[in-house]
Parts: structure tokens; sequence; C-alpha cells
């Protein structure tokens, strides 16, 4: 239901006055700017001379009107029309402004202001010699849409004003209202259908993601893959540890390529363990070479902690691992620097977590620079 606009004028004078606009609507303050600016261009109609109010008598009127409301200036309700006598028997004697609401213009619902409004769209006659007003209303179209609706409040067709509309609205309305209920089941029956197809390519879609998830969870972590949807790769602190075995090409010459996989499989299952033991994350692992990496994917404060202790534990366990091809001990080198990384999956068959930044590249270098069975740290200048 649109709410009709409201024009009230506030000041007026012989040249000129004050129109004041308002309405619910929005948008259309300048499109009644420019419709009242071209309405005074236009060529003014004015009254032919002569012109005399026709009288009328009571009996007719009532039965033109059949909702109206004759109320004196106390708003006190001195007549009703039958009609709406029919649907509320005992209004005559009641105030006007308390069993009815003024929906136009939008104003106090008092004597004075309804006074002032004859020529708005109220319908309103002054009735001198009795100090009352006669209010001609007709059925309230926000109230009664249907027939249905007239139906409840028992009103007839013949109780609607023959000087406007309301008939054929309500009527159309109906034949509007059958119409419309026929589409809308029309289309609820195939939007029921389609909301089932629907659900099923839903389900369809979940399944697969299930199961493109445990693939990825099968080749890179849960956490990194996580981390990588919430699209964080940018890890301000973190520290990295790379470690080789020392003259490892030297043994590789003497001994047989099975006891090269034995050998470097026995140093990766120690140094497994004791990555889980200090909550480190393994990145990779290149012939003899061992990358891992604190504070990613997991974020924390004692990355260098970690990191730290798990060199040690590394240094101290590899000791009881022997060289195949001279039966001493395994050495390692170890190198260690903190700072900043970025993250992220490189490949496609055969995806990979990589980490990049100088970082990376300082404690490949540390370890490459290093002594053998020692823990090469870089030393911060700060």
């Amino acid at each position: 239901n649109l709410s009709g606009t409201f024009f009230c004028v506030e000041e007026e004078c012989e040249t000129s006055l004050t129109l004041h606009y308002r309405s619910t609507r929005k948008g259309f303050t300048q499109f009644v700017k420019g419709t009242e600016e071209q309405r005074h261009r236009m060529p003014q109609q004015k009254t032919a001379p002569g012109y005399e109010k026709l009288p009328m008598k009571r009996g007719i009127f009532f039965d033109m009107f059949p909702f109206s409301v004759i109320f004196r200036r106390d708003m006190t309700m001195y007549r009703i029309g039958d009609g709406l006598k029919e649907v509320f028997s005992d209004l005559q004697g009641k105030k006007v402004n308390e069993e009815f609401t003024l929906v136009r213009p939008m104003l106090e619902f008092s004597w004075d202001n309804v006074t002032c409004q004859f020529a708005k769209i109220i319908c309103i006659l002054l009735l001198s010699c009795y100090r009352c007003l006669s209010f001609l209303p007709s059925p309230c179209p926000c109230s009664i849409e249907t027939v249905e609706d007239m139906i409840k409040m028992g009103v007839y067709v013949n109780d609607l004003n023959l000087h406007d509309s309301s008939r054929e609205l309500i009527l159309a309305g109906t034949q509007q209202s059958a119409e419309l209920q026929l589409a809308l089941d029309q289309v609820k029956e195939s939007s029921e259908s389609f909301i089932l197809m629907l659900q099923e390519i839903i389900k369809k879609l979940d399944e697969e993601k299930k199961r493109g998830d445990s693939l990825l969870y099968a080749m890179i972590p849960k956490a990194v893959a996580d981390r990588l949807r919430k699209g964080i790769t940018v890890f301000p602190d973190v520290t990295i540890l790379f470690s080789d075995v020392v003259k490892f090409n030297e043994i590789c010459i003497h001994i047989t390529p099975m006891q090269v996989v034995d050998m470097l499989n026995e140093i990766y299952i120690v140094f497994d363990t004791l990555s889980e033991k200090h909550n480190v994350y393994k990145v990779e692992t290149i012939r003899d070479a061992y990358m891992v990496v604190a504070g990613v994917p997991n974020k924390t404060t004692f990355h260098a902690h970690h990191i730290c202790d798990m060199a040690l534990d590394m240094l101290s366990s590899i000791d009881h691992l022997k060289d195949p091809s001279t039966g001493d001990n395994i050495q390692i080198r170890v190198g260690i620097h903190s700072g900043m990384v970025v993250a992220g999956v490189v490949g496609l068959k055969m995806p990979r977590y990589c980490l990049f930044g100088d970082t990376v590249n300082t404690a490949s270098r540390m370890e490459s620079n290093g002594e053998r069975g020692k823990i090469f740290v870089k030393v911060n200048d700060n």
C-alpha cells in the first residue's frame, strides 16, 4: 500500500506562498518541485462568475455518504451515517479523535487543524448553522482491500462511495489476487522442485569438498591448508634451522646406494621424532639437508626456544649413528636464523609447502659455513 503525499500552505501573500510537502516515500522531492514549477507556468483556470452552491436535503446527503460523520467543536460526534452506524452502532456521542485516526493529512486530529484544511484531500464541510463539521469519508483503502475484508467488516458494495473508484479498486484487486495466488502456487511448485535439486547439488558439492580436503591434507598438513585458505601467507617472526651431514659426498662414494638410503632413513627418523617433541614443522629434506621451522604455520612467541632445543637434541642424538664407510660417528652441522618469511604452496601435481625470504637464505648460509658438531647462530647487531 502506497501512502499518499501531503501538501500544506504554511505562508501566503499576494504574490507567493510557501508550500510544505511531506511524504513517506523517498526520492520524489525534485520531482514535486519540477511538477509545481511546470504547473504554475500553465494558464490558470478561473471559477466561472455567478457560481452558487446547490442545496441538498439531509436524507439525500446521508444516502450519498453512508460513512459520513458530523462532529462539534469539542470533537463530539453529533451524527453518523447509516453505513457507519451498522458497523459501529455506539459511536454517536463519542469523541471522533478518540475513535478514529486521521491518516491524511498527517496532522494532529483537532478542530483547529481540520478547519484550516478545507482545500486538502480530506472531505470536510463546515455547517455554520449547527457549528459542526461534516466529514465525508469512504472506507479506508488500507483496511478494506478485498471482498473478504468487506464481508468481515459487514460492508456492502453499495456502501462505498459513488464519486470515487473505491468499488472498482476492490473488485479489481480481488480478481488480481486470485490470479496472483494461482501464479504464486505455480511458482511454489516449481520452486520446491528446484530447491530439492539444489539441495542435491549442494550435497554432492559437500562430498566433493570433503574428498578434496582429504587429498589436500594427505599432501599438506591441515593447519597449513587452513591458514592458506584464510589468506595468511606472511609470518613476521619465525626461526629456521638447516642441518646437513659432514662430508656426505665422500661417504656416498664408499658405500652402496641402499646403504645411503638406510643411513638417511635412520637420521630422518630421529629428527622427525625430535620435531614432534619440540613443536616445530619439518619443511623439507633434500639429500642430507634437513629443514625445520618454528612459528609456521602455528605462530608462537617461543619459536627461537623451540629451534634451539631442537638443535641441541639433534647433536646429542646423532652420536649413536655410525658412518657405514668408516664406522665412525656421523657428524652434522647446524645453522639457525630468525626473521620474516613468506609461505606458499608450489606445484600442481605434487604441491609443496615452501618458505621464501632472506631469512631462509641466511639460515642456509649459516649452515653451509658452520663447523662440524656445532650450531652456528647469527648474533643480532641491534
